[in-house]
Formats: structure tokens, sequence, C-alpha cells
């Protein structure tokens, strides 16, 4: 079987493709481990990397939770060059 390589780069992509939400875009880090196939662990890993390099940010992204209620859950953005969140 053949090993699979995720770069902090292809997590970038995911972001990007990542379906806009009501509040505009952002993931969870269980969202991008499903969107990846790695494990949360290797996915924190990988974001701590990318937001030490300014590349992403922490940020509160609503989600519907099972009860219904929307809820804010601390999720990831990228960063422009600029410095702004997009």
């Amino acid at each position: 079987m053949d090993k699979l390589t995720i770069t902090s780069d292809d997590l970038v992509l995911a972001v990007l493709e990542s379906q806009p939400q009501c509040d505009g875009a952002g993931m969870t880090s269980k969202e991008l481990a499903q969107e990846t196939g790695l494990s949360n662990e290797k996915i924190m890993k990988r974001l701590h990397t990318l937001k030490k390099g300014n590349r992403l940010t922490v940020v509160r992204i609503l989600r519907e939770a099972i009860d219904g209620r929307i809820v804010r859950v601390p999720g990831y953005r990228l960063v422009s060059d600029d410095g702004m969140k997009l």
C-alpha cells in the first residue's frame, strides 16, 4: 500500500475549497480530518505549523448542533498576504 502524504499546502487547499457557511468560510479540525482522511492529531499538528507561519487564524464559526441550535465552534480560516482574514 502506498503511503499517503498530505502537506500543509493540501490543508490550505481544503480550507479554500470548503463550502461557504452562513458566516463566510471556515472549517473545523474534524471537518479537515474528514476531508483529507488524516487523523485529528495529525491535522492539529499541521494546523499549528500553518498558524505559526501566519497562514491560518483560529476563529469561531457557526455550525448547527445536534439539537438544531446554531452554535459557534472553534475553526480555521486562511489569512491573506496582507494579514486580513479571507
